[in-house]
């Protein structure tokens, strides 16, 4: 009896640290890879033979899609598409209520078109907020754009947990650019001059520049508390300078100090591109004229 018992407790012992270290890998959760073999018959001119592979995500974050091309058919190859061989389209799910042919610009998400397997990386970074209006519904949609049959394998991977997503989060939020007003002081003349700063990980998007942005307001400067100045980023940086890494640009008011007063300078102040940090996009200082 004594010698059954004592075997008992060697064997719990033993598979306690097991059981724990099992249950502390699923509670630090690992992305989520799937692959999908495919073989995508001839297509014609844009209604090109695809497939569909849906996601229901539970977590937002990032979700990586990699297509490797293992075999095209032999004979002469015609394209539909100067752009690639393949498209590869990241879609809200929500498109499937649209009745039109063809599926409308703002469910496309990320578009790829490639030539090769090296070429076909998309990345594309699901925040909370998009999360919560797509309710985690997205659609992998690969088409072929040639007039061969083209077979390979379709990877994708997302997170599968919470601290997953978290970890995807803040990894996101590193590569962001992040903008910084570096000083304010007055001119010669007394006109206020403000150098801002890129000190983040990546460039300012080229979209920011767009059309939807046109009006966005990048600048306020507000003088004793009112705001008496504010500026669009075409007009503060229409060289487009802040495409470079680490870019400094500088901005001088058309208005001019004579006397003691507070200035404070806000970069991107309706957050509407997103950055590292939006912790150091306020300066407040007091100027005495010249």
């Amino acid at each position: 009896m004594k010698k059954s018992f004592l075997i008992l407790c060697m064997f719990i012992f033993f598979l306690i640290p097991i059981i724990c270290s099992n249950a502390f890998a699923v509670e630090q959760g690992f992305p989520i890879i799937k692959s999908e073999k495919f073989k995508l018959f001839p297509g014609k001119k844009n209604n090109p033979f695809s497939i569909i592979i849906p996601l229901n995500l539970k977590y937002f974050g990032e979700v990586r899609t990699h297509v490797v091309i293992k075999s095209i058919s032999k004979g002469k190859l015609k394209l539909y598409s100067r752009q690639g061989i393949l498209r590869l389209l990241f879609l809200n799910q929500k498109y499937r209520n649209n009745n039109k042919k063809q599926i409308p610009k703002h469910f496309r998400l990320k578009v790829k078109h490639f030539f090769d397997s090296k070429k076909s990386l998309i990345k594309y970074y699901i925040d909370e907020v998009e999360f919560l209006g797509t309710k985690g519904k997205y659609d992998l949609m690969l088409s072929n754009m040639t007039n061969q049959t083209i077979a390979g394998e379709i990877f994708y991977t997302y997170p599968g947990s919470k601290q997953e997503s978290i970890k995807s989060q803040r990894t996101q939020s590193l590569n962001r650019p992040d903008l910084v007003i570096e000083s304010i002081s007055l001119t010669k003349t007394n006109h206020v001059l403000i150098r801002i700063k890129n000190k983040g990980k990546q460039v300012l998007p080229i979209a920011a520049w767009g059309k939807k942005q046109k009006q966005y307001k990048m600048l306020e400067i507000h003088v004793n508390g009112k705001k008496v100045d504010s500026v669009t980023l075409n007009k503060l940086d229409p060289e487009k300078t802040l495409l470079k890494p680490h870019a400094r640009i500088k901005y001088i008011t058309s208005f001019r100090i004579f006397k003691h007063v507070l200035i404070k300078a806000v970069i991107n102040p309706g957050k509407r591109i997103k950055e590292s940090t939006m912790e150091n996009n306020v300066l407040q200082k007091t100027l005495l004229d010249n």
